[in-house]
């Protein structure tokens, strides 16, 4: 498994390409765009993250880009959730 290879320290950053992807059609099936939105950015992170931790420093930047993609999300999300209440 790549949990238990030499490149388990890229779990993370998969994970969060994972998540960010799987995001991505809830825009059009909740019609809610800041899935889109939310999805394009954890993509991002985690591929800025895994590449990162592959040429420069063997997995922490990928393990980062977990921790900064949960404050994102936080941020996105309870952005979204005022401007909701606010309409």
């Amino acid at each position: 498994t790549v949990v238990g290879s030499s490149y388990g320290n890229y779990v993370p950053a998969l994970i969060v390409i994972a998540v960010g992807l799987h995001f991505l059609p809830f825009a059009g099936a909740f019609r809610t765009p800041m899935f889109a939105g939310l999805g394009s950015l954890m993509f991002v992170i985690g591929t800025v993250g895994l590449g990162l931790g592959w040429w420069w420093d063997d997995g922490a930047a990928a393990a980062a880009s977990a921790v900064v993609t949960g404050v994102v999300m936080l941020v996105v999300i309870a952005a979204d959730a005022t401007r909701s209440k606010r309409s």
